[in-house]
């Protein structure tokens, strides 16, 4: 004996909805597929144009590197040997002296003479720190000033001076020598010349 039980009041007849619901569960996963698709289409073209703009950087950048071991090569690297360089520095050195003002230095050094004492010669040493050009700054030169007197205080009142001259002269070394036969005592005096203002043109 079989008994059918129905425990709902309105039991669920319409086959149609249900199958129209899968249908569009179908349909919308069916769009979403499409969709992951189109975008995974779309970044692999991306890609794509990215790797072809990095391969023609890659390409631009060999050829310049290229051109660099070229342009490297084509220039020859100058070494100079021990003797040109000494000639260098010689030619230099000439430049920095014809370039000092010889008019400065005797218009600075004649204050600091005594009325009793003159220069017989003034020589500036090669380890001068020269101007060069008119641009560069803080030159100074190392003179070398043979002068006399009439007594041997003369040296000593020179020396005085200079050392107060602010920075202009500072006396490296002095020497005196023997009173000659005209009654002169001949001195020598090694200075440090920093000259505040050059004037332009100097004459040797």
């Amino acid at each position: 004996m079989r008994v059918d039980l129905n425990l709902s009041r309105n039991p669920f007849t319409n086959r149609r909805l249900l199958w129209l619901s899968v249908m569009a569960m179908v349909f919308c996963s069916s769009l979403f597929a499409i969709w992951i698709s189109g975008e995974r289409i779309k970044t692999l073209n991306e890609i794509s144009i990215l790797e072809q703009q990095k391969r023609e950087i890659e390409r631009t950048i060999q050829t310049l590197n290229a051109k660099t071991i070229d342009v490297k090569k084509a220039v020859p690297v100058t070494v100079l040997s021990d003797e040109q360089k000494m000639q260098l520095a010689s030619a230099r050195q000439l430049i920095a002296k014809r370039n000092f003002s010889w008019n400065q230095l005797f218009s600075d050094i004649e204050h600091f003479v005594p009325k009793d004492a003159f220069v017989l010669s003034i020589k500036v040493d090669d380890g001068s720190k020269l101007k060069i050009n008119p641009e560069e700054s803080n030159p100074s030169a190392i003179l070398e000033i043979k002068a006399a007197g009439k007594s041997s205080s003369q040296m000593t009142e020179m020396m005085t001076a200079l050392e107060h001259s602010g920075g202009l002269f500072e006396i490296e070394q002095a020497s005196q020598e023997t009173t000659t036969d005209e009654g002169l005592v001949p001195f020598t005096l090694r200075l440090t010349y920093k000259p505040r203002g050059s004037e332009s043109g100097g004459q040797q």
